[in-house]
Order: structure tokens, then C-alpha cells, then sequence
């Protein structure tokens, strides 16, 4: 647990020395292709976006997250395995009110083939609007649209995994990503469909995966939002300069 408007702040840990403090914070997000990854000093912590989802979308807004090593565990590539062990160990409410940012004008970043932007609702919610499309028969075209709190995240979106595409694996791991993907925690496409026994948790399981990452890109403002986020074919860095706007 950690105390009131502290909010969410990974520790790196030594044994069982703190080596690093670090909140989750765009002030803090290093370069990274594919992923999100947090830095201090000479500290990574990489692909956090998941666990990040995990605690936004279950309304988790003070929290600490102790890591030994420099990344975070796959699991089964969705943020479900969080959100089980949120649910085990259970939720407190504090007694400071829940500070939020309130989106007041439109904000845009991208251009014609891959953008984002965030504008005001008029109802106080935090909905996200994303469009995805690949040249591939299992997915095309797909679009969706979320009020996120904590029922829709669970229901909807916990359980959506990564994806990814053969053709491009060697590629990835030619620079030193992707050594741990398996059958096991990505949905791994081919020209035709999926290799090895995995199904799609949902026919459009690849953009509720897509509005996982955002939902923990966004979550690097520091506090819930209340606003409307619209993402077309956008993807981690263009979330992260979005919230950098």
C-alpha cells in the first residue's frame, strides 16, 4: 500500500535495500520501442504498462511496487494476473479525496496515419476511443470505445494479451526485445492466422490489448483523468508524448 497522494512509485530493489525510487511518471519514461520503460540515474525498469493498467483501471491510486531486477514479469501477456492479485489482497479507501486532471481543451499529437488526443467530457467520466487496422485476415479493421472504471476494465479489457507478428520477430530480437515472448504470453500471428493452441479471448482481442497499453501510458500524468482519449493506430510512444502534451 502506499499513503495518501503519494501515488504509484516503483521501488528497485537490492536485496533488501531500496536502490531506486521511482514514480510512475512521464518525467521518468526513457526511449523504448515496444514497450514503456521507466528510468533514474542508471535504474531501468522496463515493460510496465501492464501492471500500470492493472492499478488504473482498478482504481488504485496510491501504491508501491517493489521490483528485483530491471523488468517487469510477462505473466500470460495481460494485465488479468495484476488485477487477480489486487482482488486476493483487496482495496482500502483512504481518507484524502482522489486527485484528478480534468482534460479543459483538445489536445492532439501524430499525423494522418497514426495519431492520438485527449478533449473534455461533459459528463465526468474517462472514456477511451481507439482504431486499429492490420493487414491481416483475424484482425482488419477494428474499433472500440470504453468508459473505464473498475467493472468495465475487468470484464472487458484485464484479459486481452499482446500480440505480435512472426514476420517480425527476428527483426525485434535483432536489437534485444522480445527474448522472452513464447505461445505462452503473445498471441502470435502468421500470414493466416495463430501458431501453436492459442484462441482469441475475443474476436477483437488485439485493440482491447491496444487500449491496455494506453490505459497504463496514460496513466503517467499522475493521476486519474477525466476526459475522452481517442487513438488512431497509435501505440506507446505516441500515448507517451500525448500525455507529455
Amino acid at each position: 500500500p502506499g499513503r495518501p497522494n503519494q501515488g504509484i512509485v516503483f521501488w528497485s530493489m537490492c536485496g533488501d535495500e531500496i536502490a531506486s525510487v521511482i514514480p510512475a511518471h512521464i518525467s521518468n519514461i526513457t526511449s523504448g520501442m515496444l514497450r514503456t520503460v521507466l528510468g533514474s540515474g542508471e535504474t531501468r525498469i522496463e515493460t510496465i504498462e501492464h501492471i500500470l493498467a492493472a492499478m488504473r483501471g482498478m482504481e488504485i491510486d496510491n501504491v508501491v511496487i517493489k521490483v528485483w531486477g530491471n523488468e517487469m514479469p510477462m505473466m500470460d501477456g495481460s494485465a488479468l494476473a495484476w488485477v487477480d492479485l489486487i482482488q486476493e489482497v483487496g482495496i482500502v479507501d483512504q481518507t484524502a479525496a482522489s486527485r484528478k486532471i480534468v482534460i479543459t481543451k483538445e489536445i492532439v499529437v501524430g499525423g494522418p496515419n497514426a495519431w492520438c488526443s485527449l478533449r473534455p467530457s461533459m459528463d465526468g467520466s474517462f472514456t477511451i476511443r481507439y482504431d486499429i487496422s492490420y493487414p491481416h485476415p483475424m484482425i482488419g479493421h477494428q474499433r472500440l470505445g470504453i468508459v473505464l472504471n473498475r467493472n468495465a476494465f475487468l470484464r472487458n479489457l484485464a484479459a486481452a494479451r499482446t500480440f505480435g507478428f512472426i514476420s517480425e520477430l527476428e527483426s525485434i530480437r535483432s536489437v534485444g526485445l522480445a527474448r522472452g515472448a513464447s505461445e505462452e504470453n503473445v498471441i502470435a500471428f502468421d500470414d493466416d492466422g495463430i501458431i501453436g493452441l492459442n484462441q482469441l479471448r475475443w474476436p477483437d482481442e488485439p485493440i482491447r490489448h491496444k487500449i491496455v497499453d494506453a490505459v497504463g501510458d496514460l496513466s503517467l500524468v499522475g493521476h486519474p483523468l477525466v476526459g475522452i482519449f481517442t487513438g488512431y493506430r497509435s501505440g506507446h510512444v505516441l500515448n507517451q508524448r500525448l500525455v507529455s502534451a
